[in-house]
């Protein structure tokens, strides 16, 4: 199925490499056909273009004879399809295509011809951000991802392209608004994915800095689709859960990206549902870390499996001798690169919005250093019906905390019977005054599954309380012995 990407571009040689090359990474994925309309470009994007096609056979080009706008270049692209053309997409010169894109949601269309498109999110992230060898955001760099209004997100099957007809060439801004709710207007068959899209970077130059000009443009695109709804009764439109509001570059450098870190062992019953919830979250991580505690199943295979395919998320898969939850957790935690880390064990589940509040709060209060919720249980045989009983509690599946707190805390320790390490860990944190925020909502699901380290093992978790208990009791004594000396971070039990 050839997929037509048309890609208008004005003076920006500089970004347009970036951009082919994301789609060219995806070659495999996609029969592409890379269509750029260099709209009069008076730098070097002619030359580079040349070198492009010269050794890449899926890049075409076309000149303008002077700069016409976005529009009328998207309409010189829709006019140069291909006749084997089936599917039609955009890409803006100074964004990138994520990984995977196409391998994610090309097969829909294919698979259901009756579809007429399919609909993803984006992510905003600065242009500064961006790993000039990766063609993605580093693992320091602040983003955000929602469900914008942007021609990327969207694989158009060609038929509705035509039914559509051209962008309207006098629409300076917003072109792309007006064009998204003309489509959905039809009540043309669509899905939305949760497949990332588009990395929609922001830097100086962005068409869409001036706010009020945006705005206004926004809301002239608004006021056509309700002028063309009045005056046609059988338009009804229907769209996906549009994120209208998007962050201005001093809100988008305070988000905090994260790290998710996996301690498993013998995991093959739950780790895959265990990352699914993780991959829907609303807000998802820079990178997922598990750490298979050396497991005798298919744990490994499965997270490696995973991993190997094209996604807007990369698993990374860490392995050692089994020696206990506790301490494969720090060596996940250690390996991340975030500035936030949450942990999740390997048989329990988040809701889809447990990040993005608990983010809320580290990103807006800076002096809280854990944020964690409550849980509500759910039997390992049956889906969570809701009916559970519902906990507050600081659990390892609950929390999501500043990695610098992990340095100033320590080491999660194992304890006798395997048990209590997190409860010695959060108390350690809070002894050193740290500040904690619990959300009274249940935000994660604990399966009780039979054979788990805390399910029907009273005598197990007895020895590690009481060993939290002890080891608490020798830090008191140790502090009333002196004073003004500051507890040492713990990086293992006392021999």
């Amino acid at each position: 199925m050839k997929v037509t990407v048309i890609i208008p571009t004005y003076n920006r040689a500089a970004m347009l490499s970036g951009a082919i090359h994301s789609l060219l990474r995806q070659r495999r994925d996609a029969d592409l056909d890379i269509l750029v309309i260099d709209d009069g470009s008076t730098d070097g994007t002619a030359a580079l273009l040349q070198t492009l096609a010269a050794s890449h056979p899926q890049l075409r080009f076309l000149k303008q004879p002077t700069n016409l706008g976005v529009s009328q270049a998207r309409n010189r692209g829709l006019a140069a399809l291909l006749p084997e053309t089936v599917v039609v997409t955009f890409l803006d010169s100074d964004d990138l295509s994520p990984p995977g894109r196409f391998a994610a949601d090309l097969p829909l269309l294919i698979n259901d011809p009756s579809l007429d498109l399919t609909y993803g999110r984006m992510m905003l992230v600065n242009a500064s951000d961006i790993d000039p060898e990766a063609l993605a955001p580093t693992a320091e760099a602040r983003r955000l991802e929602l469900v914008g209004i942007h021609l990327s997100a969207g694989l158009f099957r060609r038929s509705l392209i035509e039914r559509i007809g051209n962008l309207c060439t006098d629409l300076i801004q917003a072109e792309d608004t007006d064009y998204l709710l003309r489509i959905f207007e039809t009540e043309c068959r669509f899905t939305e994915t949760s497949t990332l899209c588009l990395y929609y970077l922001r830097h100086d130059s962005n068409t869409t800095n001036n706010n009020a000009e945006a705005r206004r443009w926004f809301a002239a695109a608004l006021l056509r689709s309700i002028q063309r709804r009045k005056a046609n009764s059988s338009l009804v439109i229907r769209t996906p859960g549009f994120q209208i509001a998007a962050p201005q570059h001093s809100e988008l450098d305070l988000m905090l990206p994260y790290t998710v870190v996996i301690p498993a062992f013998n995991a093959e019953r739950t780790i895959e549902d265990c990352l699914a919830s993780v991959l829907h979250q609303s807000r998802r991580p820079q990178q997922i870390i598990v750490v298979d505690d050396g497991s005798s199943d298919r744990t490994a295979a499965l997270v490696s499996a995973l991993a190997s395919r094209p996604a807007a998320v990369p698993i990374h898969l860490l392995q050692q001798a089994n020696q206990g939850p506790g301490r494969a957790t720090s060596v996940g935690i250690r390996t991340a690169a975030t500035p936030v880390v949450a942990t999740l064990d390997a048989d329990d589940l988040w809701l889809p919005e447990k990040m993005a509040q608990q983010l809320a709060i580290l990103e807006s209060q800076p002096e809280v250093a854990l944020v964690g919720a409550w849980s509500r249980q759910f039997h390992h045989d049956q889906p969570d019906d809701g009916t559970g009983e519902c906990r507050p509690g600081l659990l390892r599946s609950t929390i999501s905390f500043r990695r610098a707190v992990f340095e100033a805390v320590g080491e999660i320790v194992d304890l006798p019977g395997r048990c209590g390490e997190m409860v010695d860990w959060l108390a350690r944190l809070q002894e050193q005054g740290q500040a904690i925020v619990e959300l009274e909502e249940v935000l994660t699901l604990r399966r009780i599954t039979p054979g788990s380290l805390t399910h029907n093992r009273q005598d197990a978790q007895g020895r590690g309380f009481l060993a939290v208990a002890h080891r608490a009791l020798l830090r008191r004594r140790q502090a009333q012995l002196d004073p003004n000396l500051e507890a040492p971070a713990d990086h293992g039990p006392e021999r």
